[in-house]
This record gives structure tokens, sequence and C-alpha cells, in this order.
């Protein structure tokens, strides 16, 4: 059976992209790089005259540059500009907006990390929109390689797996204070993973068809290898292993966003061929009997399916498209018997016209015996209703000419007593493990089915939230090992914390929660990881928490780091930025003027951006400030002391404490008369002065420094006097004026 994925072929930037150029064929036209990772699609469009150049330098005299979908950087542009060159941009949408992000973030002075492959040209194009000023990471070893950052946006390349970004995330809490995610993977390449994974781990064999040189198409080939040992990653039809595939193999097909829609159909074409060819050759072409067996497993797949859609026990979910593919190719093998059964039943009609009713009734008797016998085989499911239950086993008709019998240890996966558990009539599904167990009975395993269902939903729950308990077994290089719903697993050390474990023996005896990351369908073996539970936990906690934090909240926190810029402080596990100009109502050279290390204060909440995990903190608003004091710290009369820090035509400004200033006026300065004040004092001066008045409400404080200087006492003039007579002092008389007023105040004329 063959299965192409629904989501394969060009996605929307790729199609976008080559429309453009297809629109533009037979002109002047040349791309900047490979319009896409597809040898085939590049060769075709330079038969067609579609150049590739590297550098904008290289265009054509008069040529139409395309930028591709993996866009380019602002340089890019620029040079375009430069030379006058007309261009046609078909940049991604979805990466339009990882150039808009980066660069915000940029000019607001934030970090950025881009996950992703240093090389590839989409993260090339978004570096430069950060002015290069990016750390690309895609490992923890480049992640272990970062410097510390208070605060980073991370970006993802569109193509990385949802897994990988979750991984990084998780991994660069180390080296960053606080991460700002931006999620840019593209919703087609999500879909699209999402669907190979499905289809990964229900095939025998996965064919991902794509160019090698494609990120996204390489992203599906390591996927599927997590669900499906058989991967083959081919470019073309020719490059197919049709030898290493068997009839009654599930043949799954995807292709990467690059892949155009005419490869994936030769590559789909072939295969159906192929499998035709197998019908018809050394495996045969499928008789009615093993049509119908196969029809039957088909058929055993829907209805636990439909067991899923109606919650009923066991609940298996298909993904709907394979769902569809399975109902499909169940209505295929039906027509299939149903045509052949028609086919028989001509012959035997012609046969039995010729034949005497005698004849007939052996020859029928004999068919029927045979088709019941053919119809049966190993490993095939079957339904029927149990007629006894022993203590050993269970006896069922399967409708057959023998019944069948279902021993105890092979009637469930626990440990149970038959009789416990069924009723006679119950009707009860096994598979045929041998069609006679030496007394003529057919042997049954109900315990195999219900591995295959458990196992199917398992796989089903690989990569979800779905949580199961086990209890650690044993610690073993590399992590430990446990059981999970009967199955071995596996918990890698890195996914048993959050942080880094010396000692794995701890966990022996433990009882874990755990979500599934891996199962190998070949060994029936799981992989599972504690961590995620922890991180689901955190990031739950850190939810509600930061929904509880209000605007105007008052907190206690404890300082747990300083910066230039300010203090990160701890607030019950969530850490607030008390910026340096919250720290105080004065002007602060360093945060560590004011707070320490490790110190304990109650803060005030400015404000709370929960989307961004931003949380700003105030102290200062929490102290009074100095104006408000004034009233209770000076009055009228007061000696006060302070500095010059500075001088106006009117007076000079002492500060007092910071922020708190007075004024000595001009006629304060000093007990003598002054034309400048810069004649009596300088900036900078230590002075004393007597407070005069204090009004807090207009912020003015009066001050007096002549108050305070002694007075200066003019010496009098003083004769030689011997005794009282020499006090008295004549003045000259008063000689008669020869002078008239009239000539000081001549007559006006009339």
């Amino acid at each position: 059976m063959v299965i192409l994925a629904k989501n394969a072929g060009f996605c929307f930037g790729v199609k976008r992209a080559v429309d453009a150029v297809e629109a533009h064929i037979g002109e002047n036209i040349v791309t900047l790089g490979p319009l896409i990772h597809n040898r085939d699609v590049v060769r075709s469009l330079e038969e067609r005259g579609v150049a590739c150049i590297e550098r904008v330098e290289d265009a054509p005299e008069g040529a139409t540059v395309v930028i591709r979908s993996h866009g380019a950087a602002p340089e890019v542009y620029e040079a375009l500009k430069a030379r006058g060159i007309a261009y046609i941009d078909a940049t991604c949408p979805f990466v339009k907006r990882i150039h808009e992000r980066v660069r915000a973030a940029t000019e607001a002075g934030q970090r950025v990390i881009i996950v992703g492959e240093k090389g590839h040209p989409e993260v090339i194009g978004t570096i430069g929109w950060t002015g290069s000023g990016a750390f690309v990471v895609n490992s923890e070893e480049e992640i272990a390689a970062l410097p510390h950052m208070d605060e980073a946006v991370v970006v993802a390349q569109t193509t990385i797996t949802q897994e990988k970004w979750e991984h990084i995330l998780a991994a660069l809490e180390s080296r960053v204070d606080h991460i700002i995610p931006f999620m840019s993977i593209c919703s087609a390449t999500q879909q699209r993973q999402k669907e190979a994974a499905e289809i990964a781990k229900i095939a025998d064999t996965i064919i991902v068809v794509g160019g090698r040189q494609s990120s996204n198409t390489r992203k599906l080939y390591e996927l599927c290898r997590k669900s499906c040992k058989n991967v083959y990653h081919i470019e073309h039809k020719s490059e197919l292993l049709l030898e290493k595939m068997h009839l009654g193999d599930i043949i799954g097909i995807v292709a990467g966003a690059s892949t155009p829609d005419t490869m994936i159909r030769e590559v789909f074409d072939y295969m159906m061929e192929n499998e035709k060819a197998l019908q018809a050759e050394g495996e045969g072409i499928p008789s009615q009997e093993t049509a119908a067996s196969d029809m039957a497993d088909i058929a055993a797949v829907a209805q636990m399916t439909e067991e899923v859609s109606a919650d009923k026990e066991p609940d298996v979910a298909l993904d709907p498209t394979l769902k569809e593919t399975v109902e499909a190719t169940a209505d295929t093998a039906n027509e299939q018997v149903v045509s052949e059964a028609t086919a028989t039943d001509a012959v035997e009609t012609a046969q039995a016209e010729n034949d005497t009713p005698a004849k007939q009734d052996e020859k029928n008797e004999f068919l029927e015996g045979l088709e019941k016998v053919v119809r049966l085989k190993k490993g095939q499911i079957v339904k029927g209703n149990i007629v006894q239950i022993t203590d050993e086993d269970v006896c069922v008709n399967i409708g057959y000419k023998s019944d069948g019998i279902i021993p105890k240890s092979e009637l469930s996966i626990h440990d149970i007593n038959p009789k416990d558990v069924y009723n006679i009539g119950d009707e009860i599904e096994a598979e045929v493990i041998n069609l006679n167990d030496g007394e003529g009975n057919i042997l049954l395993s109900r315990k195999r089915v219900e591995k295959k269902l458990n196992w199917l939903k398992i796989q089903q729950n690989v990569g979800t939230d779905i949580l199961y308990k086990c209890v650690v077994k044993k610690a073993v290089k590399g992590g430990v090992t446990t059981k999970i719903e009967g199955y071995n697993a596996f918990i890698p050390a890195s996914q048993l914390s959050l942080k880094y474990v010396e000692d794995l023996k701890q966990f022996e005896g433990q009882e874990l929660e755990v979500t599934l990351i891996d199962a190998d369908k070949k060994q029936e073996r799981l992989v599972a990881s504690h961590k995620t539970v922890l991180l689901k936990e955190k990031k739950e906690k850190e939810k509600a928490l930061w929904e509880s934090f209000k605007k105007g909240d008052r907190v206690k926190g404890v300082v747990k780091r300083l910066t230039d810029f300010g203090a990160f402080v701890d607030i019950g596990g969530v850490d607030g930025l008390l910026h340096i100009s919250d720290m105080a109502w004065v002007r602060v050279k360093h945060p560590s003027d004011v707070v320490s290390e490790g110190q304990e204060m109650e803060l005030v909440i400015l404000n709370v951006e929960p989307s961004k995990k931003k949380i700003a903190l105030g102290y200062k608003q929490l102290l009074p400030k100095p104006w408000d004091l004034v009233p209770e710290k000076y009055h009228a009369g007061d000696i006060v002391r302070g500095k010059v820090v500075r001088i106006v035509p009117f007076g000079a400004f002492v500060q007092l404490e910071p922020t708190v200033d007075g004024l000595i006026h001009i006629s304060q300065v000093s007990n003598r008369r002054l034309d400048r004040v810069e004649d009596e004092l300088r900036i900078g001066d230590e002075v004393e002065a007597k407070v005069l008045e204090v009004n807090a409400d207009k912020r003015k404080i009066s001050l007096s420094r002549r108050a305070l200087l002694p007075v200066e006492e003019r010496p009098a003039k003083k004769a030689n006097f011997e005794n009282e007579e020499d006090f008295h002092y004549e003045l000259p008389p008063v000689q008669e004026s020869t002078v008239s007023l009239a000539e000081f105040f001549p007559k006006k004329d009339d």
C-alpha cells in the first residue's frame, strides 16, 4: 500500500517565488542565488533562459533580479538601488515577519538569537537585518559558547522542527536571563512535519523526495527516521531501491517544500506500478482468500479507529489523513474481493450446469471447506463469541469448522483470571497464532491484539503531553531504565532533570511522571522524558505567577544580580527589573550605590507584560520625596550648612541635601553691598546660613549668610579733649552775602 502525504510539494513561499519567475520567462531576468533547493527546477529555469547569479555585481546590464523566498540582507537592496537595477522581491511573508522582528529588537538595543543553520541563506539574510549582531545556534554546544545575556529575542529559521525549537529554548535558559521567544516556524512546515511523523509511525518504508540541499527536506528525513527505520532520501525516482520493498509493505511518500508536484507524481506512479508488478510476479496476484484476509487486517485497523472515535477501549487514535487512506484501501480491497468472487462464481456456475446434483453438492462442500481453510492464516485478526471458560483457557467460536482456543498465557498482557474478566457469550477479538494446536483447534492470542492496540496507542502518544507513571529500575550509562505499560523504556540523563545530574543512582526506585519522546517499533522500546513534565510544570507556575502580578502591587524580593542599568530582583520565581532611575529620587551613578546582591527589599510593580515576560519594579516610589520631609527637617531660625551649586544674578543656590536647595539672595550674601554674587561666593563653596523662611508647597527655602556674619562697627573720629569745655564749639558767624537772588532767578520776559 502506498500512502502519499497531502502536505507535499511547493509551500506557499516557494510557489510564490516560482510563479513570479514563470511570469517573466523570456525576459532578461536572473535569480540572486538558486531560486529553490532543487537541481531539476533550477536546471529547467536555466534551459529557459533564467540565469543564476551569486552577487548583485554579477547582474547583466538591463536585467531584472529576483530575490528568492529565503530573503536577503538590507545591503542587497541598497546595492540594487545604487546600481539602478530593477528587482522582484519574492521573499516569503513568513521570512519578512522575522526580518521586521529582529530589526525592531536591534533598534531597541536587544540581543538577537537565531535558531537555525549558520550557512543557510535564510539565516544569512536575517543576520543582515540585525546589523550582523545576531548569534546563531543549532545545538547545545553552540549555546554553551554564547556569552551570558540579560535579555534576548529568539527567532527561528522557518524550516526547523518544533522539537528543536522547544529543545533550544529550554537550553538557552542557562545563558539568557530573560528570553523573548518569537515563534517563526512556517505553519506549512509544521503541518508537513506533523503529517510525515504520523505516516512514519505506521509505514514500513518512507521515501522522502526533495533536493539534498533543501533544509526542510533534510528535517523531514530526520523526523521520519525517529519512527521508521527504512527511510530513503531521493531526488529522483531512479534512486529508488525497489529490491528493498516487498508486497504488503506500507510505503509512505513525503516531500519537501521545494519539490515540484511533477516529481512527486512520478515517484508515486512508479511505486504504484512496482506494486502491481510485484503482485503479478514473484509474490503472485492475490487470490480471493489472500485479498479477503488482507481486507480483514485493514478492517481491523479501521475498527481500531472507530473505537477511538466512540471513546471505546482501547482508545487508539489515527491521524485523519491516514484514516482516509486506510478506508480507501479497504474499499479497494473489498472491490477486488467482490470482483474476483464474481469471476469465481461465474466459473463455478458454468461448471455446475454440466455437473450432476450429487457431484455439485460434493464440489460445493469441498469448495466451502477449502475456502474456510485458506481464509485463516497466522497473524490474522478474528472475532468470535466465548463458548467455554476454564481456569486455563477460553474457547471461542469464530465461525470456523473448529473453535479457537486462547490459553491463559495468551489472554492478556496483564496477569488475570479468565473467569474474573470474561463471561460466556462475550465477543472477543484475537490473533491467529497457530492453525492447529495438535488437537485440531485454532490457537488464538488476545494478548497479541492488546499489545498491538497498546503499541498503536503508545505511538500516537509520542510527542504529546500524555503522562505515564513509571518506577526507575536501574541507573545505566547515559540514563536510567524503567517499564512503561509493560514495555522497556529508557530515560536519558538529559531528560531526567532541569539541571545536570551527577549521580543517576539517586533516581533508582523513584516513581516519575514522564512523556514519550520516541518509540522503536522494531524493538518495542520507548524513550521517555521527565524533563518535559518539569518544564511544563515550571511554565504553568510561571504563567500563574505572571497572571497574579498587578500594576501597583507591593512585592518582596531578593536582589540577584547587578548591571550598569539596574538590578534583577527575584520576586518569588520571576525576575523583575529595578531600573537605576527607579532606585532613588536622586541621581544614582551605579546600582551598587543603593542596593547589593542578596539584599531583601520591598518594591512596587510599575508595569507587567506577561506575554514578553517583563516586569518593571520601583523602589523610590515607596520612599518619601525629599521635599515632603522639608517641613519636618527645616524651620525658620535653623542654622544649616550646604554647598553652592548654582549662581544667578539675584543670588546663590545652596544644596542642603540631594534635590533640596535653598536660596541666599544677593542682599543676604554679605553685610556689605555687592554688585555681583561672585565677588563673595564661588560654585562649590561650603557655606553656613540661617533659615529665614520655609515654603514646602512652593519648594522654596530662603537663607541668609549675612545674618551669621559679625556686624562691622565704623570707627568714630575722636579728638583729645581734656575737659568738658573742650566739647564746646561755636560755628563761625554767617557773613552777609552781597549777591542778589535776582542774579540766580532772572525775571521772565513778558
